[in-house]
């Protein structure tokens, strides 16, 4: 064993997670210990439980502080097992691969068996001689202690196993035996399932999940256990696996992968962090803290990736070879050796000149910080110059500012202005002084070249110590010097040492410095931003946990572009008005509040400089559209019209055809676009075979506007109206953000054109198709008011926006004003310019065409009779007759008409005479598969419908059952899950389902529709909230035999689902006629359970939030409802009179599911049914299963379902329905009463929600 110099101070070591990229922590460890042989002149290679005083990890970092601190191995042996571990664990690959990882994902399944884990790491024991049972708390003091950092799966609560005790009061110690310890800190959700300890019972999985650096659990660890009180820590050094992949995960894999990306992106952000801490930067600068992690190359492996070790080897070998990690790892492996000088060192800050701080509500971004740290920290006898470019606002100054203090304790800082000469010598004049202290600074020559360059002179014989910051470089002709006698700033640049450039003009990157020294810096990310604002606000005014807060501050940000400065302004503005952020995020929707929104400025009273102590974004960018205005006035004008314009995606082929710019050539259109380009205020980008495109931050969008007279912004905005109405855009998302765009500003610049009417018209035709139908209407009938306003009334061009209005409006089940604008489009027909235009079988198809948008609206007015007679006339017409497509659809719209009227037969003789057609030869040449798919499902509702209208209960669901499903399926294949046509075909299917207690079918149907109502963004507007509240009703019955099943899991995972469509639907207040139809449902499936009494009540609520101007047939099912329930209750002769009352809603009711007599008396044929199969079942005539049973399925099925299941053990004669009470569904800590955000109150006694 070596002898290994003994130390009063504490020498830790700390191991990140990381998977199989741990391997270059061992590879990193052994060339630090390598050199401590070299230096210490030991005789062998110390084993780390013989150096370190403690070991922590998290992860595959706790696996190897086990083997290290606990199991005592050499980092050789360390290094070899974990090559055997990792390739019989992750050599085992998931079935199918990354296509199997995704499936086992979306069910929440571990990729790996944590099996395999625990029976290798038992294997290592069995290698070494110690018992599988050996427990990770060791006998006495422990020459190493070992820290592992685990998850608690319960709570999701960060905890610590030990090999020793902790004499903490805050802290406890757990009965574990080793392997489950490196198991427990190891199992990665997704990758391992958790570990649960034999002995407690307690359930663990990885450390990562909160801490995958360790660092700060170590220092924590190290301050309160009285073993180490009055210890000093003489060394830490700190391994980490490289800097994870920061791609951004597709959104179809992102909510099951999210978490596993997770549990490693916080390594590097927690090492930044704390290197620029104080006592971070007390610990590196006294040489007692030291960070090792592989920064190349190493975000392409992945966790798993076991056979990439010879590429991690290169990647190590590479790193550890550089001038700066190898000096780091000599300074290092001393500060193993002899900790206790390192207790000398001072940490005083270098003589610097930086008289700012960094604003109050800094938020740390890790991504430029850690750029800058990489680039700055190697040493070279050459000038390193770093640019950090970008347009106003989006934080650079603050970057280099925080960066600045950071390395303050490293060299000296010194922070100079570059917006001017004048500014730049003033502060370059104070800084000799601070490197020469026999320097006298004298006012009067303090300007004079001569003393610049002897300061210049000085920095350039110090190089090394010092970091210099130019501040606000924004204009590089200006920095350069336009004349060569020009007193110019880049005259007194040092030649040699390290400079960091913040500017708006990106130049700088590539003149000023190397092509590639420099980084971009864009608006924050959407978690930076939000802790930005919720940062700046204090929480009275934020409500931090609120749903509603975090929805208001999405909205916001997004608004905002997560610019820095404009999220800093907003919140003062919140701060300064005394609102709160939902209120001024509902303020802010309205544009033209938006500049009185933002008027207070950014003050933060503890910056010292004086143009941070005040900033706005207003008069940030001012200043840019001044400075273009002196170049080139073209310039402002582009700006200006790009304002016309969605901020990204803005081809230069339109703007290039605008008046100003249309007579350029390229060459000099460029040059208007140079200065723009130079500031950051606008990118350019190439798109493959569609040209040049440009984008504006959108905030710059709205100011270049906002900054404009109303006079100026029409003459603008009418030539881009002009030029996108007649665009063929290759990208329809392209046109239709332009043209939103356009009709915002058209609206609130009050425009009345022909133009923009046609923009109105293309717009509302757009959200028509989009599912968006209420803003559709809107649109349609602005363009279509506009059109008469400024065309005469005879113009084919009404015509035309008028149709558009009326699919709108029929989209909206707005019917009546439909019925209304299709009289006067047949009106018009006789006109005497549309006359002119069209042929005489133009008109006749435009009539064809209108009536079919007329029958749709008598259709959802209940007119049934007025339908059929405008079908049977489109049928005469030879613009019908000529066009066997156009027929067929006629003719099924007639046969769907016959059958709300009761007409079953007559229905159903034309529809199954069009479906032998449509699948004949011929007919399959013309017939469109979704409308073969609509008559399909024709064809099952007549069949149901005249089920229902007879008295027998034995027909075969399965057979309509098996149409409804042909028909949803086939339309999620043709159609795809977000169509309504889909929704319809599922909800039809659901029903059968339901009523047949089939949910395991049910379930993917309702999973696959409420999927796609998140992804694809559905609204519950117009058509689409009737078929919308049906699947609703079907989720929540589904929901509710969840309950009474007891099966919790499933219910939570379905509640989160219902949750999110919910939320994605816009349906944060239950809609009435949603709700409606949901009480309605309740006392149905009351009724199921023979609860008539709460049925009726349920029923009675529904019909008191009935509103006159919904769908008649919602109100006919529920006084049908209340009816039956009366009926069943044994109010028969009160039921009969309720239907005498509610006689005209009754019938209709009745004439769909049947009269009341028919109903009672099907309700006591199935009770002698059931009543037989009871006392069948109990003299053992009759069993389940048998012929006679599945016969009478489907009434056994109800009749249970109402009665009580019937079971051949039970002796008793009555039987009864148990009633679950109401209450809470637990999901970790949070509490979730979901009927209560339903319904608005919470259920009380005697008011069973789930039954």
């Amino acid at each position: 064993m070596a002898t290994f110099p003994p130390a009063q101070s504490l020498r830790v070591l700390c191991i990140d997670g990381g998977g199989i990229k741990g391997y270059t922590s061992l590879l990193i460890l052994k060339r630090i210990f390598r050199t401590m042989i070299s230096e210490g002149k030991l005789a062998e290679e110390p084993r780390p439980f013989e150096v370190f005083d403690l070991i922590a990890g998290t992860s595959t970092g706790g696996l190897i502080a086990v083997m290290l601190g606990r199991l005592h191995m050499t980092i050789d042996e360390c290094i070899a097992e974990y090559e055997e571990v990792g390739k019989k664990i992750f050599g085992r690959r998931p079935l199918f691969g990354q296509l199997g990882k995704l499936v086992k994902g979306l069910a929440s399944l571990p990729f790996y068996d944590i099996r395999d884990l625990q029976e290798e790491i038992k294997k290592v024991l069995d290698e070494r001689n110690i018992p599988r049972n050996e427990a990770l708390l060791e006998e006495g003091t422990p020459r190493c202690k070992v820290m592992l950092c685990v998850t608690r799966k319960v709570t999701s609560g960060a905890d610590l196993l030990r090999n020793y005790k902790s004499q903490h009061a805050t802290q406890g110690n757990y009965d574990c035996q080793i392997w489950e310890a490196a198991s427990a800190t190891s199992a990665a959700p997704m990758y391992f399932k958790h570990v649960k300890f034999e002995g407690s019972g307690e359930t663990w999985c990885d450390g990562g999940m909160r801490r995958n650096n360790p660092i700060n659990e170590a220092l924590a660890e190290i301050n309160r256990e009285k073993d180490w009180e009055g210890r000093e820590s003489g060394c830490i050094v700190s391994l980490g696996t490289g800097a994870p992949k920061i791609n951004q995960v597709s959104d179809n894999v992102a909510g099951f992968l999210k978490g596993s990306v997770d549990i490693m992106t916080d390594s590097e952000d927690i090492a930044d962090q704390f290197a620029s801490s104080e006592n971070g930067c007390k610990l590196a600068n006294s040489r007692r803290y030291f960070r090792f992690s592989v920064p190349q190359g190493m975000k392409e492996i992945e966790l798993e990736d076991y056979k990439e070790t010879e590429k991690m080897k290169a990647l190590t070998a590479k790193y550890l070879g550089r001038v700066g990690s190898g000096n780091e790892v000599e300074q290092c492996a001393k500060s193993l050796l002899y900790p206790d000088e390192n207790l000398q060192h001072g940490v005083d800050t270098k003589p610097s000149l930086l008289q700012y701080n960094a604003c109050t509500h800094f938020v740390q971004r890790s991504k430029y910080e850690r750029r800058l740290r990489d680039f700055f920290t190697p040493y070279m006898q050459t000038q390193q110059i770093f640019v950090l470019w970008g347009f106003g606002g989006t934080g650079k100054t603050q970057i280099a500012l925080s960066f600045a203090h950071a390395m303050k304790y490293r060299f000296s800082v010194f922070w100079v202005r570059g917006d001017q000469f004048t500014n730049f010598a003033a502060d370059l004049s104070h800084i000799l002084t601070k490197l020469d202290q026999t320097a006298v600074e004298t006012e009067d020559k303090a300007h004079e070249p001569a003393y610049l360059r002897r300061t210049l002179m000085k920095l350039e014989e110090t190089c090394g110590s010092w970091l210099m910051i130019l501040d606000n470089a924004d204009d590089l002709d200006e920095f350069r010097g336009k004349t060569k006698q020009d007193m110019c700033v880049s005259n007194f640049i040092p030649q040699k040492g390290r400079i960091l450039i913040t500017t708006r003009d990106q130049r700088f990157q590539g003149l000023v410095a190397g092509a590639h020294d420099g980084q971009r810096v864009d608006p924050m990310d959407n978690d930076e931003a939000k802790c930005l604002l919720l940062k700046s606000i204090p929480e009275h005014l934020s409500r931090v946990n609120s749903k509603r807060t975090d929805r208001a501050a999405q909205e916001l940000l997004e608004e905002l572009g997560n610019l820095p400065l404009a999220v800093a302004q907003a919140a003062a503005n919140i701060v300064d008005q005394h609102l709160s952020l939902t209120e001024y995020v509902s303020l802010y929707r309205d544009k033209k509040r938006r500049m009185g929104l933002m008027q207070s400025p950014v003050r933060d009273y503890q910056s010292k400089d004086p143009r941070n102590s005040s900033q706005s974004i207003l008069v940030t960018w001012e200043l840019s559209f001044e400075h273009l205005q002196k170049q080139n006035p073209l310039s402002v004008t582009l700006i200006s019209y790009l304002g016309c314009f969605h901020w990204r995606g803005i081809p230069r082929r339109l703007i290039s055809c605008l008046p100003e710019f249309q007579d350029l050539d390229p060459s000099a259109f460029q040059q208007v676009v140079k200065g723009p380009l130079n500031l950051s205020l606008v990118d350019e980008s190439e798109r493959t075979g569609s040209g040049t495109y440009y984008s504006v931050h959108p905030l710059v969008n709205d100011r270049a506007i906002d900054r404009l007279t109303k006079e100026e912004a029409v003459r603008y905005l009418t030539p881009c109206i002009d030029l996108l109405i007649n665009e063929d855009s290759p990208l329809i998302q392209d046109w239709i953000a332009h043209a939103v765009r356009q009709v915002e500003l058209g609206e609130s610049f009050a425009i009345v054109t022909g133009s923009f009417a046609t923009l109105l018209q293309l717009v509302a035709s757009f959200f028509l198709m989009a599912g968006l139908a209420e803003h559709g209407s809107y649109l349609a009938t602005r363009s279509l008011n506009m059109a008469t306003a400024v065309w005469n009334h005879d113009d084919p061009a009404i015509l035309r926006t008028r149709k558009v209005k009326i699919c709108c409006l029929n989209a909206s089940a707005r019917y009546l004003d439909a019925e209304i604008e299709c009289q006067l489009a047949l009106e018009s027909l006789g006109f005497g310019n549309i006359q002119a235009e069209f042929t005489e079988d133009d008109l006749e198809l435009e009539r064809t065409t209108i009536e079919g948008y007329l029958a749709k609206a008598l259709g959802g007015l209940k007119r049934y009779k007025d339908v059929e007679r405008v079908h049977r006339r489109q049928l005469q017409s030879k613009a019908i007759r000529g066009d066997p497509t156009s027929e067929a659809y006629v003719k099924h719209n007639l046969a769907h008409a016959l059958r709300d009227q009761g007409a079953l037969e007559e229905a159903r003789i034309i529809n199954d005479e069009l479906l032998a057609w449509s699948e004949s030869a011929e007919g399959r040449e013309v017939v469109p598969r979704s409308l073969y798919l609509i008559m399909m499902n024709l064809k099952a509702h007549i069949r149901a419908d005249a089920s229902s209208q007879s008295n027998s209960d034995e027909y075969n669901h399965d057979e309509i059952l098996k149409i409804y499903l042909f028909v949803y399926h086939e339309s999620l294949e043709l159609l795809g899950p977000a169509n309504i046509d889909t929704w319809k075909g599922a909800n039809n299917a659901l029903s059968l389902l339901l009523e047949l207690q089939r949910y395991d079918e049910a379930a993917p149907i309702l999973k696959t529709l409420l999927t796609a109502c998140v992804s694809a963004n559905i609204r519950v507007e117009g058509a689409f909230a009737k078929t919308f509240s049906i699947t609703w009703s079907h989720s929540l019955q589904y929901l509710t035999m969840l309950r009474i099943n007891g099966k919790e899991n499933e219910i939570i995972d379905f509640l989160s689902l219902l949750s999110d469509a919910e939320e994605s639907a816009g349906l944060d207040n239950i809609p009435p006629h949603i709700l409606a139809q949901t009480l309605n449902l309740r006392g149905v499936i009351l009724q199921h359970h023979g609860l008539f009494e709460g049925a009726e009540k349920y029923h009675r609520i529904a019909l008191s939030i009935y509103d006159v101007d919904w769908d008649t047939g919602l109100l006919d099912v529920i006084y049908y409802n209340i009816m039956l329930a009366m009926a069943r209750q044994g109010q028969v002769g009160q039921a009969f009179a309720f239907r005498k009352r509610q006689n005209t809603e009754i019938t209709r009711a009745e004439g769909i599911h049947g009269p009341l007599e028919q109903r009672l008396e099907r309700d006591r044929n199935n009770h002698e049914v059931y009543k037989q199969a009871d006392y069948g079942l109990r003299t053992g005539t009759i069993q389940r299963g048998d012929t006679w049973w599945v016969c009478h399925q489907d009434i056994l099925n109800r009749t249970e379902r109402r009665y009580g299941h019937l079971d051949v053990n039970d002796k008793t004669e009555e039987r009864s329905t148990t009633v679950l009470p109401h209450r809470t569904i637990e999901s970790g800590t949070t509490k979730v009463s979901f009927w209560r955000r339903l319904f608005g109150k919470e259920a009380g006694p005697g008011t069973p929600l789930l039954q």
